[in-house]
């Protein structure tokens, strides 16, 4: 793509935030009065997507065979009968269910060996008995009369024996097995192809004549161990549900749509356009995936959807190239009717985005319904402006691997309907990602096709945009000219239409490779929608086996995940993952090994006493549910809660249907222990995780006893809304400096409570004690990050914030003993809605024991705690109660602090950002915040802003990558007596703040801050900067460039800051700000030179920095915390 590098254009990349989520390490509490059940980096109005599955239901779908087509009934040959070479046959390694229903539930019928569905595209009507070769029934197919009958002969199938290579004129290779009548009972007889050997007429199995091969050596037997009457019934289940092409792909598209959450709109079509279903936007609920009947909203759509492809028939040959630009004109239509809809024209979100996913199992062969469209994707696009800068465009440009010589392809409509603006009437706010650049109203296409490959090596749309090509057999070729009565070609002209729409492409080889294929797709469709992330690393100095981790999840599903990348010097962050929970979660449950089962891990939790296993007595009594359309009783409520699968929907049972194991992890951040190799999270199921680092095996879990258990037993439920749990901060202190990797907790939004447990052998973790707000009217939502470390009474502590929304609306500081859980010290120093955020220590004489706590609070103050005497008792506020510092009304410190020890004159400084993203009010707050550098003169508390310096931001431009930059002014030291500095944020956009941690490195202090967008329901995410200055200057860092100043970014990787410059009044000035693209930016992290940072749409950047400028000794907790 030709890109005329803009603003917009990196603001419009960042808007994938609009229907997506993050994992901000915000102070959002949990319950009624501050913030709302779901993450508000998601947006109150997340816009549901739009999707049109378009289904084959060309004449070759009726086929009961693949990849080769054979229309009728089969006759009784091992290349027919055999899953080995007949890919949709019964393979009696799968276990087949019925059809998924828009309930989530199973159709009925159709199980019983004596009572199948004969029908080659539909599960009902007549059924026939197969065991009785008399029984027979006749139905229309692709336009003749086929009629089905039972007997031996339909219920035979072949399976290759171990060790053995498929051929299948090498009947000795298999083992036939028929399911028949043998005495008046089903059986199922097993034989094998023999010149001699026993044989019995009474297992059906009769005498071939000696010395001549046949069928011998008959037994009862099953080829998996399952029982007779278990593979009758699931042969049943398959000739009735997925015994030919067009059953296979309805089982594939219903079990897949049948887990799709109900915040999408999703339309059917099939590539005849018979029976189609459009989007219903007019029916009161704006089109959603869903059946809904109540006041004001009555819709039937997801039924709807799930008839309409149940019903489907096939016939005729395969026009893709009509039904692909059917979908293109539909997503074109402006009408409040169509797929922007349902409000008029002018009120149509702008942000809409529209996936097509056409699927065929055959070479398209047939133009009707097609109107020529030429070469699409050998001809450049139309300049596509912003709305915000109308002076720049961006534009398709031909080149490879999008263009082609050949017209009137695939490839031509899917680009036709993605280089255009669909809508010239709407601004171009639609989310891109790196897959898919487009900011304006288009369609992307994905391809699935069922059976048959193309003649390409790549069988990916990322294979082909890697290699910058097609490739055959490793040679770099240009696309093959597809066309009527071509073969593979035209299988490759649909890979080249998922890469020109900017989709996917997946050859589906079997049926059980159809659904995993279109799971993946929906997958990758949600992944664009909805993703978020934080990030934790495990080293702070680069080393060859340095990770980072980053923490995602999915809206909608509420499913989560962490996946490991590698991290190197020279090449930043890996694309490729080093593991994914979420995988390894799967492979535990199906690769024998007990030791890693994530069924079988320990799952703790408190009774009020020591720790026990999950659930107690009390526990599983609340988790019961007696009412509603799932009832589920307390036992099987906290086996599914713990990972068990067996009664959720899919499986036969009446419990909500997941695609991961794992809970939505939103607030809480990852944290990582080197001595254990272990990472802590919490998610929204309801537990924290112990992961191993190195595998990504869940260890264990520990579910809080300060849950409400009632909420939690709605997890489960069918209609489950979102709500917080265990989502919020970990720490965990190392053993030199607590004595033992003690972790301490908090349940954030999810309720009012911290916990701790010992961690220091995590094959043994012992859980120490669980704090609730029972009998605390202090004790709030504990957002800030706890601090685990040594006190002066020679007693590990645990230092916790109380949080926001407790009974009393304190500001609270909570000092525990951490291996007892005795309240050593309760220290309030302000109430009336108010709250207290992540404590910091300082270590002033250098003992390795903590003697001054420093924390912020709601209304701005910045508290100074004085714990350095040697009894609990003597702890209290500094300087006589008053806070050491006030911002000011209106400049919340709810993101956390750094603390730093300027070198030379060992003064010791504390440094924050102030803002808060906590309600739904927040979005739209325009209030100056402002980052803040203080000096704590360890005798008299600062007055207010005028005993500070005022800093600036100097400069804004563009820096060479096209990304928005900033400049603080140039090195210049504290005017003498000045308290430290302050730098007002808002610069040129209003509205930002921040809302996260800063880190100190040397002189070098990062901080993220964020500029939420509100208005429009397409507006809901935001853009933000990655900043860095000198924290004891409060400006550029000193060095050899323009004003003597130089740059701790290292954009040019030339080792130096110099050349990091932006335009700037009298000269070029230093880079100290930049909007890497990735929505809200997270806190930073650091490997060696590499800065690690992650966004609200779920990607993350690797700028390097240059040398920090000097050592300081360091002083605050967090960071020795995670240095070791």
């Amino acid at each position: 793509m030709d890109t005329m590098k803009t603003r917009r254009m990196a603001r419009i990349i960042r808007l994938d935030v609009a229907a997506a989520t993050a994992l901000l390490a915000l102070p959002i509490v949990s319950g009624a009065a501050s913030f709302p059940s779901y993450p508000l980096q998601s947006g109150a109005s997340q816009v549901p997507p739009n999707i049109l599955f378009i289904l084959d239901d060309s004449g070759s779908m009726g086929s009961l065979r693949m990849p080769t087509d054979t229309y009728g009934e089969l006759g009784d040959t091992i290349a027919l009968r055999s899953s080995s070479h007949n890919t949709v046959y019964y393979n009696p390694t799968i276990t087949y269910r019925p059809w998924m229903t828009a309930q989530g539930t199973r159709m009925t019928g159709g199980t019983s060996f004596r009572a199948v569905y004969p029908d080659y595209d539909l599960a009902g009507g007549a059924d026939i008995d197969l065991a009785d070769e008399d029984d027979c029934s006749s139905h229309t197919q692709n336009g003749s009369w086929v009629e089905v009958c039972g007997g031996p002969g339909q219920a035979t199938y072949y399976v290759l024996k171990s060790g053995q290579t498929a051929d299948a004129s090498k009947r000795e290779r298999y083992d036939r097995y028929q399911i028949r009548l043998v005495g008046g009972a089903v059986r199922v007889v097993r034989s094998e192809w023999a010149k001699s050997g026993s044989t019995s007429n009474s297992l059906g199995c009769p005498d071939p004549g000696k010395n001549t091969f046949g069928w011998r050596n008959c037994t009862y037997a099953t080829p998996t161990g399952r029982s007779e009457a278990d593979e009758a019934t699931n042969f049943a289940t398959w000739f009735s549900y997925h015994r030919s092409r067009m059953k296979m792909a309805k089982a594939g598209a219903m079990e897949a749509f049948g887990l799709l959450g109900s915040n999408m709109r999703v339309g059917y079509r099939s590539i005849w356009n018979r029976d189609n279903f459009d989007i219903p936007v007019a029916d009161g609920n704006s089109g959603l995936f869903e059946d809904v009947s109540s006041s004001g909203a009555r819709t039937n759509s997801r039924s709807t959807w799930f008839a309409r492809v149940a019903q489907a028939r096939n016939s005729g040959n395969t026009p893709l190239q009509g039904a692909l630009q059917r979908a293109g004109a539909y997503f074109s239509d402006p009408s409040a009717s169509g797929p922007y809809g349902p409000e008029a024209p002018g009120s149509q979100y702008q942000c809409r985005q529209n996936f097509s996913i056409l699927t065929t199992d055959g070479y398209w062969n047939n133009s009707w319904g097609y109107t020529a469209v030429g070469e699409q994707d050998s001809h450049s696009g139309p300049s596509i402006y912003n709305p915000i800068d109308d002076t720049n465009a961006v534009r398709y440009v031909p080149a490879p691997p999008y263009s082609a010589a050949a017209s009137d392809t695939l490839g031509d409509i899917a680009m036709r309907y993605w280089k255009n603006d669909l809508r010239t009437d709407l601004d171009n706010l639609v989310p891109s990602t790196p897959a898919n650049p487009a900011f304006w109203q288009h369609m992307a296409t994905f391809g699935i096709s069922i059976g048959l490959k193309g003649s390409l090596d790549q069988t990916s749309v990322a294979e082909v945009v890697r290699d910058g090509s097609p490739r055959k057999n490793g040679v770099n070729v240009a696309w093959p000219t597809p066309g009527s009565g071509k073969g593979v070609e035209n299988i490759d002209d649909l890979l080249h239409a998922a890469v020109n729409g900017h989709g996917e492409f997946i050859a589906a080889t079997n049926a059980e490779a159809f659904g995993e294929a279109l799971n993946s797709v929906l997958g990758q469709i949600q992944a664009r929608l909805a993703s978020g992330s934080n990030v934790s690393t495990n080293s702070t100095s680069f080393q060859s086996d340095s990770r980072m981790y980053q923490a995602t999840y999915m809206a909608g599903q509420w499913s989560g995940d962490i996946v490991a990348r590698d991290v190197t010097a020279a090449g930043g962050i890996s694309a490729s993952e080093a593991w994914r929970v979420s995988n390894r979660i799967e492979r535990s449950l199906t690769d024998g090994d007990t030791r890693n089962d994530f069924h079988t891990r320990p799952v703790l939790t408190w009774n009020g006493s020591r720790g026990v296993d999950f659930p107690t007595n009390s526990q599983e009594s609340t988790l019961g549910r007696s009412t509603g359309a799932a009832i589920v009783s307390g036992e099987d409520n906290a086996a599914y809660i713990k990972g068990d699968r067996s009664n959720e929907k899919q499986r036969g049972g009446v419990l909500r249907n997941r695609s991961i194991l794992l809970g939505d992890i939103v607030n809480s951040s990852p944290f990582y222990v080197k001595e254990t190799n272990t990472l802590y999270v919490g998610a929204n199921d309801g537990m924290l995780h112990a992961i191993h680092a190195g595998t990504g095996d869940v260890l264990f879990s520990y579910v809080p006893a300060g849950l409400d258990f009632a909420k939690l037993a709605t997890l489960s439920d069918p209609n489950y809304q979102h709500a917080f749990f265990v989502d919020g901060p970990v720490a965990v202190a190392s053993q030199s400096s607590a004595g033992d990797n003690y972790l301490v907790g908090s349940l954030g939004r999810g309720g009012k409570g911290v916990f701790a447990l010992d961690v220091s052998n995590v094959s043994r973790p012992e859980v120490l004690w669980d704090k609730t707000a029972a009998s605390d009217n202090d004790m709030g939502h504990v957002i800030g990050t706890p601090m685990v470390t040594k006190s002066n009474t020679g007693a590990a502590i645990a230092v916790v914030g109380n949080g926001i929304d407790s009974a009393n609306g304190s500001a609270a500081l909570y000092i525990y003993d951490v291996q007892g859980g005795s309240l050593l010290r309760k220290i309030v120093v302000d109430t009336g809605g108010n709250g207290l955020f992540a404590p910091r220590g300082a270590d002033t004489n250098g003992d390795g024991r903590v003697d001054y706590v420093y924390a912020g609070d709601l209304k701005g103050n910045l508290w100074k705690f004085d714990v350095s005497g040697t009894s609990a008792s003597s702890w209290n506020v500094a300087l006589s109660g008053a806070p050491l510092f006030r911002t000011g009304t209106g400049q919340p410190i709810t993101g956390g602090l750094a603390i730093a020890q300027e070198p030379g004159n060992r003064r010791i400084w504390i440094t924050f950002g102030t803002g808060r993203l906590i309600s739904t009010t927040d979005l739209g707050s325009t209030g100056t915040q402002s980052l803040y550098g203080i000096i704590d003169n360890q005798t008299t508390a600062i007055s207010g802003r005028g005993e500070l310096t005022q800093r600036r931001i100097a400069a804004v431009g563009t820096n060479a990558a096209g990304r928005s930059v900033r400049a603080f002014e140039y090195y210049s030291p504290l005017p003498a007596g000045s308290r430290g500095w302050y730098i007002d944020l808002g610069v040129p956009t209003a509205g930002e703040r921040v809302v996260s941690g800063p880190r100190v490195r040397g002189r070098a202090a990062w901080y993220s801050s964020v500029i939420p967008d509100s208005g429009s329901g397409c507006e809901p995410g935001g853009t933000g900067y990655l900043n860095v200055l000198d924290l004891f200057t409060g400006t550029s860092p000193s060095g050899t460039g323009e004003g003597n100043s130089t740059s701790f970014f290292d954009f040019d990787s030339n080792g130096t800051g110099n050349n990091d410059t932006t335009p700037g009044s009298g000269g070029n000035m230093p880079i100290g700000s930049v909007d890497l693209g990735i929505g809200m930016p997270t806190e930073s992290g650091q490997i060696d030179k590499v800065v690690l940072v992650c966004g609200s749409d779920g990607k993350c950047e690797d700028p390097t920095t240059t040398p920090p400028g000097g050592a300081p000794q360091r002083v605050g907790w967090r960071e020795v915390l995670r240095d070791n």
